[in-house]
């Protein structure tokens, strides 16, 4: 990397850093941080780190020499939930679950899986209208939450979640705040100390394993010619001694599956609403988009590609509410960042909410444009100034499920209603384990059908 002028340095207290800035708003921490520089020192604790903001030097740390970083100690506290997922796993063990889930999110499988969203989106539309019909509001996280719940128990793993879906999403709301709380910390081994807390946290983790452990037991209760993501992981063997997944190992991709798989895809719809109602005229333009494409029908793999400005308002969402607002990689050993010396165990944060504010690479930052993701603009701008999925060999499997959902989301509710945001309700972000809206987004629905 080239060699540069010393960096700037984020100053807090003499012996624990930057916690309390950091306590007390990460958007904001993360935007003054920003404001110094691409890249800023600073310490939590005894713990040295640099923030990035600048996509040629993290593509540096993501992609070019990625086998020097990994995940970092911060990921303990997700353990308890994940296990040893492909989210959190490192190492041998990551790149074999890798090869095993690859197959399961090619665009040509994922293609096959488009029907069961649009069925999962149809059973919940029809179930909306008879509270549209009596003028009753709706809680649009809430709902995000639930179809993307159903869509990826679905999808994935062939099971009908209805019966459970509102144990499971209080549980896992309990289950974020709680592991949101224990990051602010800034101790990673909070998760196996003892206490109140800490015996509430497990109770709502074997409340999730009870569902996944319902959704092998069905599977082993009734074999069939599955093609799903659980399928594959019950069928892999070992290269080296042929040994399959056992149910530790199956049940921590089933729950690192299914709980990224729903509550990053439901935030940023969440967001897409919120930005949709406020911007009227992007709003009618996908109305106007929906309606020439599908002209009432259900949307088909087919449609995908035409339903473009309605996927690229759900890019733009993403741009300014990322559901992942924060991450950071810890290095193996040292290594040299833009003429900066990196030590054994320094970690790297860097934060897609601050990239995607960069004014280098996003003018007015704040607007709602979708047409920045015209492909003439994107070629104009470093991959990765745009981070929601993140970056490199650790990048988010699921992408093109992600975007074939939303898009097949956000087309079957506007061509059905049509949404406004309830007045007077204050709407923010909520830095949790991702970027929630604080109060939910409180909307109304009229039928917008003929």
């Amino acid at each position: 990397m080239a060699v540069a002028s010393p960096i700037p340095e984020f100053k807090g207290h003499w012996l624990t850093g930057v916690i309390a800035q950091r306590r007390k708003g990460a958007l904001s921490f993360f935007m003054d941080m920003s404001a110094l520089g691409e890249m800023v020192s600073f310490r939590v604790l005894w713990v040295q780190l640099y923030f990035i903001n600048d996509p040629v030097l993290l593509k540096y740390v993501l992609a070019d020499n990625a086998k020097n970083y990994w995940k970092g100690v911060a990921f303990e506290v997700f353990k308890p939930m994940m296990g040893k997922g492909l989210a959190i796993s490192e190492g041998d063990f990551w790149k074999r679950q890798r090869r095993l889930a690859q197959p399961a999110f090619h665009k040509e499988r994922i293609a096959g899986l488009l029907a069961s969203m649009v069925d999962q989106t149809q059973k919940t539309l029809e179930a909306w209208q008879p509270k549209v019909n009596r003028g009753e509001g709706f809680d649009m996280h809430d709902e995000m939450i639930t179809l993307t719940m159903s869509i990826v128990a679905r999808a994935l793993f062939s099971f009908d979640i209805t019966q459970d879906a509102q144990q499971v999403t209080d549980t896992f709301t309990f289950i974020v705040k709680e592991t949101s709380r224990r990051l602010m910390t800034f101790n990673p081994y909070i998760a196996y100390m003892p206490g109140q807390k800490a015996r509430e946290y497990s109770a709502a983790i074997a409340t999730l394993d009870k569902v996944v452990f319902k959704i092998l037991e069905e599977r082993r209760a009734r074999p069939g010619n599955y093609t799903d993501l659980l399928q594959m992981f019950m069928d892999a063997r070992d290269a080296d001694n042929g040994e399959s997944m056992n149910d530790r190992q199956l049940r921590d991709e089933c729950m690192t599956m299914f709980v990224v798989g729903h509550e990053t895809i439901a935030t940023a719809m969440s967001w897409l609403w919120i930005l949709l109602c406020r911007n009227p005229e992007a709003m009618a333009k996908v109305r106007e988009e929906v309606t020439r494409v599908l002209g009432g029908r259900q949307p088909t793999i087919a449609d995908m590609p035409n339903l473009d400005y309605t996927s690229r308002c759900f890019e733009e969402a993403m741009r300014i509410y990322p559901p992942l607002y924060e991450l950071s990689r810890q290095a193996y050993g040292q290594d040299t960042i833009n003429g900066v010396k990196i030590r054994k165990n320094d970690l790297i944060a860097f934060s897609p909410w601050a990239m995607h504010r960069n004014e280098k690479y996003w003018p007015d930052p704040e607007r709602f444009d979708p047409d920045r993701f015209l492909p003439e603009n994107v070629a104009k701008r470093p991959k990765l100034a745009y981070i929601p999925f993140g970056a490199g060999q650790r990048m988010c499997i699921g992408i093109s499920f992600s975007m074939m959902e939303a898009t097949a989301i956000t087309a079957m509710v506007v061509q059905r209603f049509q949404m406004t945001l309830d007045e007077g309700q204050v709407i923010e972000p909520e830095p949790m384990i991702t970027l929630r809206p604080k109060h939910g987004v409180k909307v109304h629905l009229a039928d917008a059908r003929p």
